[in-house]
């Protein structure tokens, strides 16, 4: 990482302290990576230069600027099958923190889409839930299978929101790291919030383990802005002046994540690999199986583990 003239008052979004260049990231170069989706991105969506800095202080990695993709690069990414989860291990462990609530919780979930997360808490009888989505069709979809829904970002329906509140929960599933001030978005979360209540945030864990040789386009901008880890999410908590409480499923295996990667760096290809082809991949090329596993096994640890490649955090204000 270095620091280029007219560089150093460019701030992390987080912590204020200063920043350090990590790398250049041309549109051009972002728009012929995105093409694994399927297709070339048109060229009617715009792909703006960034360049990926990292704070001195939290580590957190983000773009600069702070732009995020438009409505137009979005409507394009969202088309493709493959870009929507089907099932989240987040989902499994926020109903697990819902369901130890010994009183009845209402809760807010921002970014909420059709209602699939509120379906999913269904069961919880001692939890009403609300979303807030600013896609205008998902609104009305999660109206339709029985769900209260808002539109729009937070930022503009703080008063409609305090009316139906204060919240004992607020839920943010991979939004975080897609907005160009994260630090005002968990703000905006805690006014919102009942005393004693908490936003539940998750984000995947940076870097993710198929970034050994090379990020992932679809963690870097005009995707996601910002790239999260355990002492960033620590500071975060620190400059809003609420409590952290980390979540986290375990990583896999050193080994198993090793040969997937091995088989990924050989072949370029990010797939299922069956088990005589991982095993000709890693007879045939021992030096890549080497040095990757000197990097999986040198992955930053998070309470005490290798860092898995999702982490859940309990926002919790003072009461």
């Amino acid at each position: 990482m270095e620091a280029e003239p007219g560089e150093e008052n460019i701030a992390c979004p987080v912590c204020d302290a200063s920043s350090l260049r990590v790398s250049e990231m041309p549109g051009s170069t972002t728009r012929s990576e995105l093409s694994w989706l399927g297709e070339a991105v048109p060229d009617s969506v715009e792909i703006p230069d960034y360049t990926l800095r990292a704070c001195s202080a939290c580590a957190l990695q983000f773009a600069w600027p702070m732009r995020a993709g438009d409505s137009k690069f979005y409507a394009w990414v969202t088309k493709f099958p493959v870009y929507h989860a089907k099932a989240r291990w987040e989902w499994r462990q926020i109903k697990t923190i819902l369901a130890a609530e010994k009183k009845p919780i209402r809760l807010l979930e921002i970014g909420s889409g059709v209602g699939s997360f509120l379906e999913f808490i269904g069961n919880l009888n001692h939890v009403s839930g609300v979303g807030l989505d600013t896609s205008a069709s998902s609104v009305e979809l999660a109206r339709a299978g029985g769900h209260e829904a808002i539109e729009g970002e937070i930022k503009d329906n703080l008063d409609v929101l305090r009316e139906r509140g204060p919240f004992d929960a607020i839920v943010a599933t991979h939004i975080l790291e897609h907005l160009e001030d994260p630090r005002e978005f968990i703000e905006q979360c805690a006014s919102l919030l009942d005393d004693g209540g908490y936003a539940l945030i998750s984000t995947p864990y940076s870097p993710l383990s198929r970034e050994l040789w090379r990020n992932d386009v679809m963690n870097l901008p005009p995707h996601h802005l910002t790239r999260w880890n355990h002492s960033a999410y620590q500071m975060l908590g620190e400059r809003t002046k609420l409590v952290t409480k980390v979540h986290m499923p375990r990583a896999k295996s050193a080994l198993k994540r090793c040969i997937r990667q091995t088989c990924i760096h050989v072949t370029g290809q990010d797939r299922r690999f069956s088990l005589a082809a991982r095993l000709s991949i890693l007879l045939t090329h021992p030096r890549a199986f080497a040095s990757t596993f000197k990097k999986t096994v040198g992955r930053e640890k998070a309470n005490g583990q290798a860092a898995p490649d999702k982490i859940l955090v309990q926002f919790i204000k003072a009461s």
